[in-house]
């Protein structure tokens, strides 16, 4: 999976973002270890109570907080995405390969523990942009947890596990399904987007973007489920999933 920064009316390939999966993914053949990113310096906790001793008065001199440093290029290490596709557990009719895209909720919950116990920090889409590109700090251990296709499992049974673990998800939202049988509605949308997680278009009706032909396809797939997402809750939507 890849994950861009689309333009008004255009994708524009500005940047390209490492997904890493550890357990599960869009590529299950990929177990590569990320190059974990350093850590921010850790401030010094004072270990004394303060005395009775009373403060200088304060003055009118004020002292300037240095902006943040961008961090070099060279630093900037990879940031683990997790992709999820469905979130229940596997049914007698599912296949052999319809199982490597399904994740059971206590499967799901495992991993979250483990994630939150191990003091990893959900980030977004924006966040990682701004992180490669312009090299603005990550929270320590920072992770992605992505959530593909709409499907509404996602919201009955990851999001509950999300809030319970104090992570936010990224969800990329294919919209000729909004409201199907299946997949989640309008109302839940924006429910997920008011609670602070992270939604962006994942084209309308996920047709191969190697595909596209003529200008009337990226129109379809690109340019319209990115106003109907904008519209639907309210603010700019500029990331897409490929």
């Amino acid at each position: 999976m890849l994950f861009l920064r689309s333009g008004k009316w255009s994708v524009s390939l500005v940047l390209i973002l490492t997904a890493l999966w550890t357990m599960v993914g869009c590529d299950s053949g990929n177990t590569a270890t990320p190059t974990p990113i350093a850590p921010t310096a850790i401030p010094t906790i004072p270990t004394a109570l303060a005395t009775s001793t009373p403060e200088p008065p304060a003055t009118a001199t004020t002292v300037a907080t240095p902006s943040s440093t961008p961090i070099p290029v060279a630093k900037r290490g990879f940031v683990p995405i997790f992709c999820y596709h469905h979130i229940r557990d596997w049914v007698k009719s599912d296949a052999k390969d319809d199982r490597a895209y399904i994740v059971s909720p206590s499967d799901l919950e495992t991993q979250l523990k483990w994630l939150k116990e191990a003091g990893y920090s959900s980030v977004s889409s924006e966040q990682i942009y701004d992180y490669y590109a312009n090299g603005r700090p990550l929270p320590d251990k920072p992770i992605m947890l992505s959530f593909d296709d709409t499907d509404d499992n996602q919201f009955t049974n990851a999001y509950p596990l999300l809030k319970k673990y104090g992570f936010k998800g990224t969800f990329f939202i294919m919209t000729v399904s909004i409201g199907q049988e299946n997949y989640m509605t309008a109302a839940q949308l924006k429910e997920l987007d008011k609670e602070g997680h992270d939604l962006q278009p994942h084209t309308w009706d996920h047709h191969m973007v190697t595909k596209y032909t003529t200008d009337k396809d990226w129109q379809l797939q690109i340019v319209g489920p990115k106003k109907e997402l904008e519209t639907l809750l309210g603010h700019p939507t500029p990331f897409f999933a490929y």
